[in-house]
């Protein structure tokens, strides 16, 4: 008989389902750049920082995308990969830092 050793669920600090949630309410990038274009779905968290192959990056690095942009559409973040930026003219790094930096005024104005 093999006894197994107990691992306790190790904390992931890459988790952060509160700002997940704060994100899902924000419209779309894509969208709310090209202002004439109304959003028909919810909005997800498109995980888009720096990560390595087949890994996801860390949950403070996540954009608002609907799902056309996000998954679905032709011109869609996992169609285009890394040419999705270049295309829509946006710059995820400047996205990610801006959205962190709101979403800290904003539970430091709610705590």
């Amino acid at each position: 008989m093999i006894l197994r050793k107990y691992r306790a669920p190790r904390y992931d600090p890459k988790l952060n389902s509160a700002y997940l949630r704060w994100i899902r309410t924000l419209p779309c990038v894509v969208c709310w750049q090209l202002r004439p274009l109304r959003q028909f779905a919810a909005s997800e968290a498109a995980h888009v920082g720096e990560r390595g192959l087949g890994q996801k990056c860390a949950d403070t690095q996540t954009v608002p995308l609907c799902p056309y942009h996000h998954r679905t559409g032709p011109l869609s973040a996992h169609a285009m990969g890394k040419r999705f930026w270049v295309y829509w003219r946006l710059n995820r790094f400047e996205l990610i830092a801006d959205y962190n930096r709101r979403f800290e005024e904003e539970n430091r104005d709610a705590a």
